[in-house]
């Protein structure tokens, strides 16, 4: 879940799972990945075309951005979500894997 930012690569399999289901769990971020792929459709078309129209690359490209953004957004709040119902230990120990990651 690369796209969630590095926090989300500190969770064990068992949060990482739990993240998973507080977004809809494998489905709902099929419909997601499925949105992107027609989006990137859309983008390789627009490459393709001839005449070339720059405007229709532009939209496919701001269609890719608006899914790629709001599996992001709601990757954030179901992380924020999963990570207030951890204790204060926890907390701090991805505080500190998280810290140890930058320094590599």
């Amino acid at each position: 879940m690369r796209s969630l930012g590095p926090l989300a690569g500190e969770l064990n399999r068992d949060e990482m799972r739990m993240l998973i289901g507080r977004m809809g769990g494998r489905e709902g971020m099929g419909a997601a990945r499925r949105g992107i792929g027609a989006a990137n459709l859309q983008v390789e078309a627009a490459l393709r075309a001839t005449p070339f129209v720059p405007d229709a690359l532009m939209q496919a490209l701001s269609e890719q951005r608006g899914y790629r953004g709001a599996i992001q957004e709601s990757g954030h709040r179901a992380l924020v979500d999963l990570i207030a119902d951890m204790p204060p230990e926890r907390r701090a120990a991805l505080a500190d894997e998280l810290a140890e990651g930058r320094r590599r």
